[in-house]
């Protein structure tokens, strides 16, 4: 059952083709998919600014980041991050919902999808 969870969880197919100029992200998804998305920003030297999620912890904060939900995200000057990425687990049938979700609220800068390409 374990390997089963860390394969889940695990990004085979991190975005590979990440804009050089995209420094600093947000990550759509304050859960353990998030935590190893981070986990592999910092490994790449980018930084995650915030976390944004439809159901943010009480204490608004995960892994001493601050959790937006994504109206409050949307209030933010557009320039506090290049991209956002979504951190799924692989294959996961939220991903393209969740970028949806953004499209439609009008947020204009590039969005990757960890664990999967779509």
């Amino acid at each position: 059952v374990q390997r089963v969870w860390e394969r889940a969880v695990t990004f085979n197919r991190f975005p590979r083709r990440i804009r050089r100029s995209d420094r600093r992200f947000a990550v759509f998804g304050a859960a353990l998919s998030g935590f190893r998305c981070l986990q592999q920003l910092e490994h790449d030297r980018r930084e995650v600014r915030l976390f944004i999620d439809n159901w943010p912890p009480n204490s608004r904060t995960y892994c001493d980041r601050p959790v937006h939900t994504p109206d409050d995200f949307m209030a933010l000057p557009v320039d506090e991050v290049d991209a956002v990425i979504i951190a799924t687990a692989p294959g996961s049938r939220y991903a393209p919902v969740m970028r949806r979700q953004l499209r439609q609220m009008g947020y204009p800068r590039p969005i990757y999808c960890s664990g999967f390409s779509r």
